[in-house]
């Protein structure tokens, strides 16, 4: 499914004249309060910050079975939405954060790394959170989709989850970098972007479907190498 594969579809499918639209996107961010300090009509932070995006949810719905300890999925999770493991997670933020303390030269504060979490269904927020609880640098920002596009909106980097928040994220006039599990593409199609496109493949993770199984799930904290692809692009 060419949709599935690539958070980028609708560009490849776009004549040239129509794949970027100023105006249009200019009243959009007006409509909605994003700009250069604002994210949905709130202040941003001053801080440089990555936001991360862990998709939970339906997605990992399932309990553990009291007696057995066993985890028993919910027979309601969609197959087509195999999330990225946390190696994925933690190489977009390493990766940041030493961008940014190139160009600083490690003075200031430490960027800040934003995590939106809906819950801790997922075992990679389950990590996360606990990392956010021992780093300063780390915070779990929502629970609420508003919240976490609010955060998502506010950073130059984000990292995102399989999911369709990229398609909102364009309107963010702040963004720089994103990242993305998602595999390769042509850079000649994200040229229209306006920002670098990092995607990242676990070798070894392979996952045809997602039936939220209790070794699917283990599968998910383990290390893994990552085939790495960087679209870069000016202004980016």
């Amino acid at each position: 499914d060419r949709r599935h594969s690539s958070h980028f579809w609708f560009l490849t499918e776009l004549p040239p004249e129509e794949r970027s639209a100023p105006p249009i996107v200019s009243r959009l961010r007006s409509y909605v309060g994003v700009n250069a300090t604002h994210s949905l009509g709130q202040a941003c932070p001053t801080r440089t910050c990555i936001g991360v995006h862990v998709r939970s949810g339906d997605v990992f719905a399932g309990a553990f079975n009291a007696s057995t300890g066993h985890w028993n999925p919910s027979p309601k999770v969609h197959v087509l939405y195999e999330q990225p493991p946390l190696a994925y997670y933690l190489t977009a933020i390493r990766s940041f954060v030493e961008r940014v303390r190139q160009r600083t030269g490690g003075a200031g504060p430490p960027p800040q790394v934003l995590v939106a979490c809906e819950d801790l269904l997922n075992p990679v927020c389950a990590v996360l959170s606990v990392v956010a609880q021992t780093d300063r640098a780390w915070t779990i920002v929502s629970r609420d989709l508003l919240t976490t596009l609010r955060a998502l909106m506010c950073c130059e980097e984000v990292a995102l989850s399989r999911s369709t928040l990229s398609l909102v994220l364009a309107l963010s006039p702040r963004l720089r970098h994103l990242h993305q599990y998602d595999g390769r593409h042509d850079c000649a199609t994200l040229r229209h972007l306006g920002y670098n496109v990092t995607s990242y493949t676990a070798v070894g993770y392979n996952l045809s479907a997602w039936h939220n199984t209790e070794l699917e799930r283990h599968n998910m904290l383990r290390p893994y190498d990552m085939d790495v692809q960087t679209c870069a692009y000016p202004g980016g």
